[in-house]
């Protein structure tokens, strides 16, 4: 009975755990969008020609 115990309680951590981060994360991404919108398209374009020589 013991190991399911501490089964049932690390597994509910494991989603404590992942849920907050997920969270985190989340917010994250949507304040780096809110502020900076154009900085995803600026990444996805080639370098400029000096740097490609």
């Amino acid at each position: 009975m013991l190991y399911f115990q501490i089964m049932f309680v690390l597994h509910y951590h494991l989603l404590g755990v992942v849920a907050t981060t997920t969270k985190e994360l989340v917010s994250f991404q949507n304040r780096k969008i809110k502020l900076s919108p154009e900085t995803s398209t600026r990444r996805r374009k080639p370098f400029p020609p000096k740097f490609s020589s």
